[in-house]
């Protein structure tokens, strides 16, 4: 930007940011000249605002910040990284508290001291720990020890690392007439200093040869295992080569894990590779937000701070030579009761925790990325575990001050971090407030046109591939009927405003790319058709239906057109109109497309659209996940650490299992088959009694819905050991709003036995369904591809399906009132007996679909019946026998 431009700019921001940092600006101005700013010593360069004034944080809570002036941010910078629990956890809070009530001593130690250690040593499987109050004394001593145990001066550091600021380890590499030298990267420094430090480049063979060559004469080897500034720079096979080396030669390696630990594995880096260090420095985290360092080593090395062990009323004594270590805060009781708090927390969670936050990381800087892309925007987000950075070439200072001024609080290095108080609200403001300042620096020329682009286009990343269960939902779809796919209806009474009706349909396809994603022609990848390309007629249509009967037979047609994910369409809308101020509004989505979760994101987000089309404002909705997100998401499960342990799990379980084999009817029409519907109603105050009874038996209300269909199916085909898939909503909670496939099939194996009591039977349903969960992570869909040839489950696995539906209510709309309606005539099905259960207002509604030229029709015909009374008989004797409810009703 021209220097000119740049003023102007600057002017504008100056203007805006006075008006609205009143107090800090005058705080700034009245303060600064006594306080002397440390940033520039850890080589910070002040941006604009800060060059102004900088943000005086009044207090923070959760993964949220305020200034003095009430403004809100949300917190990316957490501490640099401190608060991996979010500002002021409660159960720090509280420790601190009752700490504080009872009052503290310095200089002598007390007896949290040794929980802490003891938690310390637990976690990360080292044998002794020493506290300390920051990172930088921590670094500072861990190097001590290591020349101490070693009789060796030298040591090695990276260029990309930062190990605080002591003397020591503040060096740059540099050539003298081409002899490789050292030299302090910042004046106070006297060259000696640095003398006997060695900064090479992270990953090189330079540097595994340099170490090997002088590792006779090298006391340690200190590196960050992924550096703060290059978070993209992952490289565990050179940190094996180094370990190898150093322990050939007797060399210290040092794991500076200060932003690492505790926060990618509970055991940091050396946990999540397997690699041992012996010597590890800690901090930040695990005081809770108290100031804290800690050395922790392994092989003895430790016994160099005090001698190392020994026994009063014996012969032994402290053998090991020692070195210096003091401080006069260290072990301060204030921060020993945080740390308590935050490793009891850690200790509590155990790896899910990481594993949850590494997940929720790794799906935003996904979108962010995808936003990037999207708004041609040269820059690309690069991530280790929960922490990450906006990597560019060109100045992009005027993002950074924007994102400020929206409320998104970041500083000093721009290193990002997330915390697990960050909610899908907050990740939604980072994004939505990251577009718009790129929206608004773009207008200002700042950041270049961008490549052109249709009006209204995406320009989406590269096109994903579909998941196999996607492929083998559309290879069932061929038949050339409408078998598989999904619709809600509603009764819209009042003044409809059919051209906001019309852009809300038009938004929710824009917002979704699932609703215009068709499957390639190689019958793997999906093509995301631009929103621009999308006719608004080939995706709603609107009709008039005077009476009952031209209403039923538009129901009827519109149940029997086919949704295609191959050919397309494979989402459309009506709106029927059956009286002047009452209308239809019916939504069908091709199931390879959509799932039952998405139906309710899908009219939660049309009726946003709706309401802020009929008030002529701007809809205040957060940018969608797609379903590409969950693809990502899928594939990095499906190729995870545990994929192997679910996989065996399943195999186990189904072998030499079968399907239930129905009553069939003699004649056999063609795939899919034709469907009729039986439905039951169970009312509300049944359903609590089912949901108290089984809160007593430490059960679900659910897993009694799926014992009753398992007791008919054991009743209708004499199997006393049946396999029953469960239709499950499979998707982390940071996609939970993502339109597109993501169910899953859980294949629970259902056993009977001649004594076995109803309440037994539901416990051993429980327990399946808790332990089929937990190994979901195999999808259905691989484990039929996986099943060999003959086993005699492919086909006959989807035999039955039992599924459990959350109400999709309409939230309000203006000016009409909204009540559901009944659902479509069903045509085809591609189960020959499957069982979905709707919650609803007044309790359940069980649908029974049953391929009418298949089953038998007197199963057909009793079948709601009999889950009625089995159900009936669970939940009011658990006591009895399931033999004595397991009878057909008269």
């Amino acid at each position: 930007m021209e220097s000119r431009e740049r003023a102007r700019y600057l002017k504008v921001l100056a203007e805006r940011f006075g008006s609205r940092t009143k107090g800090s600006k005058e705080f700034a101005q009245r303060f600064r000249p006594l306080i002397a700013d440390s940033r520039s010593s850890i080589g910070f360069r002040p941006t604009t605002k800060e060059m102004l004034y900088p943000i005086v944080a009044d207090r923070g809570q959760g993964a949220r910040l305020w200034d003095i002036d009430g403004n809100e941010y949300v917190d990316l910078t957490l501490g640099w990284g401190v608060h991996l629990l979010g500002h002021n956890p409660p159960a720090v809070m509280a420790a601190l508290r009752e700490r504080l009530d009872l009052g503290f001593v310095i200089a002598s130690r007390t007896e949290v001291v040794e929980e802490v250690a003891a938690g310390l040593i637990e976690l990360t499987g080292m044998e002794r720990v020493a506290f300390l109050n920051t990172g930088t004394e921590a670094v500072m001593t861990a190097l001590r020890i290591a020349r101490t145990a070693t009789g060796r001066d030298d040591v090695v550091v990276f260029s990309t690392a930062y190990h605080g600021h002591a003397d020591s380890v503040l060096a740059a590499a540099s050539a003298e007439n081409g002899v490789r030298t050292t030299r302090p990267i910042t004046s106070g420094i006297p060259a000696r200093a640095v003398e006997n430090v060695h900064v090479l480049e992270f990953g090189s063979e330079d540097a595994l040869e340099f170490i090997d060559r002088h590792g006779p004469r090298l006391a340690a080897v200190m590196t960050e295992p992924v550096t703060l500034r290059t978070p993209g720079v992952q490289n565990p096979e050179f940190l094996r080569r180094v370990r190898e080396i150093t322990r050939r030669h007797g060399t210290k390696l040092i794991f500076d894990e200060m932003v690492t630990g505790f926060r990618c594995h509970p055991a940091g880096v050396q946990g999540l590779y397997g690699i041992e260090a012996d010597l590890a420095t800690y901090g930040k985290i695990i005081g809770g937000g108290m100031p804290i360092g800690v050395i922790a080593g392994r092989g003895g090395i430790m016994d160099t701070i005090d001698g190392g062990v020994w026994h009063f009323g014996d012969d032994s004594r402290p053998t090991a030579e020692s070195t210096f270590f003091a401080g006069t805060f260290s072990q301060h009781p204030m921060t020993m009761v945080a740390a308590r708090a935050v490793l009891d927390h850690l200790r509590r969670e155990g790896p899910a925790l990481q594993r949850d936050l590494d997940r929720k990381t790794e799906v935003f800087v996904d979108r962010l990325n995808a936003d990037f892309h999207e708004l041609d925007v040269p820059i690309e987000v690069r991530r280790f575990s929960s922490f990450f950075r906006f990597e560019h070439e060109q100045n992009m200072d005027p993002l950074y001050l924007n994102l400020l001024d929206r409320g998104v609080f970041v500083w000093e290095l721009r290193n990002f971090f997330l915390s697990t108080a960050h909610e899908q609200a907050d990740l939604d403001h980072v994004r939505a407030a990251v577009r718009d300042s790129i929206t608004e620096l773009r207008e200002h020329g700042v950041l270049g046109p961008g490549r052109a682009a249709p009006a209204g286009a995406v320009v989406a990343p590269p096109a994903p591939r579909s998941t196999l269960a996607q492929r083998q939902q559309a290879a069932l779809d061929e038949g050339g009927v409408p078998a598989y796919q999904m619709s809600v209806g509603f009764w819209l009474d009042g003044r409809l405003d059919r051209d906001a009706l019309r852009g809300a349909v038009r938004g929710l396809v824009a917002r979704h790319e699932a609703l215009r994603t068709t499957l390639a022609a190689d019958g793997v990848t999906l093509v995301v058709h631009p929103a621009a390309e999308t006719a608004l007629d080939e995706v709603l249509t609107e009709h008039v239906c005077p009476d009952d009967d031209d209403l039923d037979r538009f129901r009827q047609s519109w149940a029997e057109q086919r949704l295609d994910l191959a050919a397309g369409p494979v989402f459309r809308a009506a709106i029927v109109r059956t009286a002047p101020e009452r209308h239809l509004l019916l939504i069908s989505g091709a199931h390879a497309a959509v799932d039952g979760w998405s139906f309710g994101v899908l009219v939660d987000d049309l009726v946003a659209l709706y309401n802020a089309g009929c008030q002529d404002v701007r809809p205040l909705l957060p940018p969608a996940a797609q379903f590409r997100d969950y693809i990502a998401w899928h594939e990095r499960v499906v190729g995870g650490p545990d994929a192997a342990e679910h996989r065996d799990y399943w195999r186990t379980l189904l072998q030499g299992a079968a399907a239930p084999k129905l009553p069939e009817s003699g004649t056999s029409g063609p795939f899919p088959h034709r469907a009729v519907r039986h439905s039951l109603r169970l009312d509300s105050a049944f359903c609590d009694r089912m949901r108290d009874t089984a809160r007593e038996q430490g059960a679900t209300a659910f897993a009694y819905l799926v014992a009753a269909w398992g007791a008919v199916l054991h009743q209708a085909t004499g199997q006393d050991d049946i396999v029953v898939p469960v239709l499950t909503a499979r998707r982390p909670p940071e996609l939970d709003q993502v339109v597109g496939y993501c169910s899953n099939l859980l294949p629970l194996r259902l056993r009977r036995t001649a004594d076995v009591l109803a309440a037994d039977y539901v416990a051993d349903v429980m327990e399946h369904l808790v332990t089929g969960l937990e190994s979901q992570d195999h999808p259905f869909a691989d484990l039929i591809g996986e099943l060999a040839p003959g086993a005699g489950l492919r086909a006959d696995l989807l035999a039955t399906s039992i599924s459990f539906y959350r109400r999709v209510a309409a939230p309000p709309m203006d000016g009409l009132t909204v009540s559901e309606a009944d659902p479509l005539p069903i045509t085809h099905t591609g189960h020959p007996l499957a069982l979905n259960i709707v919650e609803g207002a007044d309790g359940f509604r069980c649908d029974f679909e049953i391929a009418r030229d298949v089953v038998a029709p007197d199963l057909a015909a009793g079948i709601a019946r009999r889950y009625q009374n089995l159900l009936t008989g669970l939940v009011a004797h658990g006591e009895r026998p399931l033999a004595q409810l397991d009878r057909p009703a008269p």
